[in-house]
């Protein structure tokens, strides 16, 4: 896990999900280096299946912030992305060429701020003033952050006949973002579906 913590005070991070009830997510991309008799089997981001099952969203409000401050999230995510794929290109050429190798990079924000999801509907936020309403809060101790953040390392390769919306789902990053009280928790749980990555992802 290659982690970025944040500290702050009295502070709460609100994600948002366009729902009417929390539905987890098992799916989450990693960094996925692979090799095996000096040839190198897969070297970039990669859906696993893994646990904990958690809600996953894509947008997050800081309440009482600033325009700085509301883009916290955003540029700590981005960041953390560009360094995992920066850690891994480092690893990969120092890594012995003979060697059977996998390794896994995922990226983790920690931070001591309350995570809340909030549950909205599209049509209740009103047009004149941005304002929602009739949404419900839930506090989660740890949850997925998905969304397009950098530009990879390399494009993924992107069948054709893909529309606009598929190309931007094949470039999101996933970050977790813990809440620091639940890290132990969070790493005893943490758990890769072993048969869905090396039968999908490696192929050895």
């Amino acid at each position: 896990m290659i982690v970025e913590a944040k500290r702050v005070l009295d502070t709460s991070w609100i994600f948002l999900i366009e729902d009417d009830s929390i539905k987890n997510r098992r799916h989450a991309k990693s960094f996925v280096f692979g090799s095996s008799n000096g040839e190198i089997k897969r070297f970039d981001w990669f859906d696993l299946t893994l646990d904990p099952a958690t809600p996953e969203s894509e947008y997050c409000v800081i309440p009482g912030g600033d325009q700085r401050s509301k883009s916290l999230i955003e540029r700590a995510a981005a960041d953390l992305v560009s360094s995992t794929e920066g850690f891994a290109l480092e690893e990969k050429a120092l890594s012995p060429q003979n060697n059977w190798r996998l390794r896994m990079y995922f990226n983790v924000i920690i931070t001591t701020a309350k995570l809340h999801v909030c549950l909205i509907k599209p049509k209740s936020v009103f047009i004149v003033d941005g304002t929602i309403q009739d949404a419900s809060f839930v506090e989660v101790p740890y949850l997925r952050f998905r969304k397009q953040l950098l530009p990879h390392f390399k494009v993924p390769n992107i069948p054709p006949e893909l529309g606009n919306r598929d190309i931007a789902l094949a470039k999101e990053s996933t970050v977790f973002v813990v809440n620091s009280q639940s890290i132990g928790k969070f790493l005893s749980e943490f758990e890769i579906d072993n048969g869905f990555a090396n039968n999908r992802c490696l192929n050895f």
